[in-house]
């Protein structure tokens, strides 16, 4: 192992490192969350809203899966157990980060080990709290990885897309519909190939995509959880409360266009592996330095 990869192992070591003083006191959805996993392990699903102060009013717990499993956890093991639970998840979207890093920079260790620990930084600064959107974010990074296998070294890694698919609707069923949004840029390149070198894999692809859909019923509320989205975004009220929901802007008072500066950065500055990046950095370098 040469001396670059032991300066990239130890920056891998600093997100691990940095969890431990994440502030979870600011996140508070944790107590709606428990609150619905315990009514789940004493009644079952819900149809009507528990926690409403109307009577009948129809719902969708579009969380119910994540929400069961925080709540057995801290029936047994108290809140260090989820925090221990969410350290888990955290790491295993570092560790796929850095595989996915990896694939795609043609095996570069050190490259690969940098990119996955700054972007996991980031992440842990502001989204890695006790919300299925860690779950989200780890099913969604399996998700552009086992395509990209399947693109790189045509294996049979499209047959766990399925289970991403089940996992997701039944944990987090508002960001199901994005699994799709995620496949649609494999998709036109795929159909780009079958054009161009007549590559039959997107008939594979367009399978398992299909199968992915249809895995999506497989829930208690049916098709109510798989298109929840469209029934709770663009709501003005929810847009102007939760930044996540926000619509795009350039202005860096925007925590997510923040973010997207940083990402930028990190990708113009730090993807050596592609020439013409490369050129642009130097050429920039070059006439402005």
């Amino acid at each position: 192992m040469n001396k670059k990869v032991n300066i990239g192992l130890l920056f891998l070591i600093l997100p691990i490192l940095f969890f431990f003083f994440i502030n979870f006191s600011r996140e508070h959805d944790i107590w709606f969350l428990l609150a619905h996993g315990k009514y789940l392990l004493s009644h079952g699903i819900p149809h009507t809203d528990i926690l409403s102060m109307h009577s009948n009013f129809h719902f969708v717990m579009q969380q119910y899966g994540f929400s069961l499993i925080i709540s057995i956890i801290f029936q047994y093991f108290g809140s260090i157990g989820v925090i221990l639970f969410i350290g888990v998840l955290n790491f295993l979207i570092l560790f796929f980060l850095y595989k996915l890093c990896l694939l795609l920079s043609s095996d570069n260790q050190y490259f690969s080990l940098l990119i996955a620990s700054f972007i996991d930084l980031l992440l842990e600064l502001m989204f890695i709290v006790p919300r299925p959107q860690v779950l989200s974010l780890l099913l969604f990074l399996l998700l552009v990885y086992l395509i990209e296998r399947f693109v790189k070294y045509h294996s049979n890694s499209l047959c766990w897309l399925p289970v991403i698919s089940l996992v997701l609707v039944n944990t987090h069923a508002s960001m199901w519909i994005l699994l799709f949004i995620f496949c649609l840029p494999f998709l036109v390149e795929f159909f780009y190939l079958f054009i161009t070198k007549k590559d039959t894999r997107i008939w594979t692809f367009l399978f398992f995509l299909s199968l992915s859909f249809l895995v999506g019923f497989i829930n208690p509320y049916g098709y109510e959880a798989m298109f929840y989205s469209f029934d709770s975004y663009g709501i003005k009220v929810i847009n102007s409360l939760v930044f996540e929901m926000s619509h795009f802007s350039l202005s860096l008072q925007n925590p997510i266009s923040c973010y997207s500066y940083l990402f930028l950065f990190l990708f113009i500055f730090e993807c050596q592996e592609y020439s013409f990046l490369s050129f642009v950095r130097i050429s920039l370098c070059d006439r402005y330095l």
